[in-house]
């Protein structure tokens, strides 16, 4: 069973502000959990400091200063924060000092999704496929199947997979919902004739009792680990023959998704689509915020298929300008 996270209080001169801030982002859609966090630090750095009329300064930049190994996204989103709690404030007629951009550090390295070949992604199934029996996860054999092809073919961030619950799919339709994404986006995924009859047969096996029950199980009934599913996919690539080639280097689990996302573009092309009036449609299913990012696929998929590339620049040009999805496991 899921568990809803309790809200931070906040405690300092700028608590009912900090709380004004919070709710009118979830009110706007943004979930804000690990935010909160940041903002309670902020909060108890706050403690003893004279911020009853202002946020000086002095005070924003020794909160936003880099800590010791800290990493330079971090940083940038340590002061992204704080950038959009001073326009909150100053909007509200509270006088806060912005931190100015130029003061976040440049990344120092750019990171290429992985695009598994449809040769690869055959071979990644195959290996699940081939799991037998084990005491110690007897339903794995089971599970790890239809969730990689769920990754695979529908094009899912991990954890929205784990955090699945039977009750969110409708097995005689033949979709399944979204809830509580990262983008705080529902969405609704179809499935094709071949993953409803394998989400029946699945159901079947499984022997589901209840509605909130995780419909990816750990062993013990709980939800997977991000952690345990990334480790599990380094074993599995192993076993397919795929090169792994360290942290930062990937290929990792979420390069799935950057896979079905460049897929989907290089079929939707080859039967005659311009890529960019796709885009759209895209970012609805993908459960993207914002056009740029999808866009970004355009330009991922030239390596793989220039076809797209070269289609999408000859009607359209640079049409529309891209947000950098280089560090990105999340989107």
């Amino acid at each position: 069973m899921q568990s809803q996270p309790k809200p931070c209080v906040f405690e300092s001169d700028l608590a009912p502000l900090l709380s004004a801030f919070v709710a009118e982002k979830k009110r706007m859609g943004f979930k804000y959990g690990s935010i909160e966090a940041y903002l309670k630090s902020f909060d108890t750095y706050l403690l003893g400091k004279d911020c009853k009329d202002s946020l000086s300064k002095e005070l924003m930049l020794e909160w936003a200063a880099p800590k010791m190994h800290q990493k330079p996204t971090t940083i940038e989103h340590r002061i992204h924060i704080m950038q959009r709690l001073a326009d909150f404030l100053n909007r509200n007629g509270f006088s806060a000092y912005r931190i100015p951009s130029e003061l976040i550090p440049k990344k120092t390295y750019d990171f290429t999704p992985y695009i598994f070949s449809y040769e690869e992604i055959e071979r990644i199934l195959a290996v699940v496929d081939g799991f037998a029996f084990s005491k110690c996860s007897p339903k794995r054999h089971i599970v790890y199947p239809l969730l990689f092809r769920v990754l695979c073919f529908c094009g899912l961030r991990i954890s929205e997979a784990l955090n699945l619950t039977v009750g969110d799919v409708n097995f005689d339709e033949g979709f399944f919902l979204l809830r509580n994404t990262k983008t705080s986006l529902d969405r609704i995924i179809p499935l094709d004739d071949n993953l409803k009859a394998r989400f029946s047969s699945y159901r079947e096996q499984m022997g589901f009792l209840m509605k909130d029950e995780y419909f990816f199980p750990a062993p013990d009934g709980s939800r997977y680990s991000v952690a345990t599913m990334d480790t599990t996919f380094r074993d599995i690539l192993f076993k397919a023959g795929i090169p792994y080639r360290g942290r930062g280097k990937g290929p990792r689990l979420h390069d799935l998704r950057h896979t079905f996302c460049v897929h989907s573009l290089q079929k939707l092309t080859a039967h005659g689509e311009d890529p960019y009036a796709v885009l759209p449609l895209l970012m609805t299913y993908m459960g993207h915020r914002s056009i740029q990012v999808t866009s970004q696929y355009i330009h991922l998929s030239a390596e793989s298929f220039p076809a797209i590339l070269k289609r999408s620049e000859a009607l359209f040009g640079n049409l529309i300008p891209l947000e950098d999805i280089s560090n990105e496991t999340t989107i």
